[in-house]
């Protein structure tokens, strides 16, 4: 078994915690994408480059991902006609369901993209990232 989808996965992670701390992003809540910025879960999506922004939403694997409060599918379509997945993003993109959690709860409960930062590199730094 290769080690290379981790050693991938941990770079991402590696460069989210350096966009969250870099100042680029302004940070908003509710939202992966809005007009006053985007939530730490949407920076990543934003410096993954496997997809594209539709609207508030991030298109690619033939689903679009939106965040809200619901957790699960939900019966609206895109502009494509694709379901409109709301869960399971952070996995599709080498995060844990657990970690995804933790950063929206945090994001949303008001904790800067720094402490969240922080959280980040405290789990890279203890090889727990996924």
């Amino acid at each position: 078994m290769s080690d290379e989808p981790v050693d991938e996965g941990r770079g991402l992670l590696s460069k989210w915690v350096e966009k969250l701390e870099s100042g680029e992003y302004v940070q908003t809540e509710s939202a992966l994408k809005d007009d006053f910025g985007h939530c730490a879960l949407g920076v990543l999506c934003d410096i993954a480059g496997v997809g594209k922004w539709v609207g508030d939403g991030y298109r690619f694997e033939g689903a679009h991902y939106a965040y809200s409060l619901q957790r699960g599918l939900s019966d609206e379509l895109d502009a494509f006609g694709d379901r409109i997945v709301v869960r399971d993003l952070g996995s599709r993109l080498g995060v844990s369901p657990r970690l995804e959690q933790m950063v929206v709860e945090m994001n949303d409960g008001g904790a800067t993209f720094d402490e969240i930062a922080e959280m980040l590199r405290d789990r890279l730094d203890l090889g727990w990232w996924a």
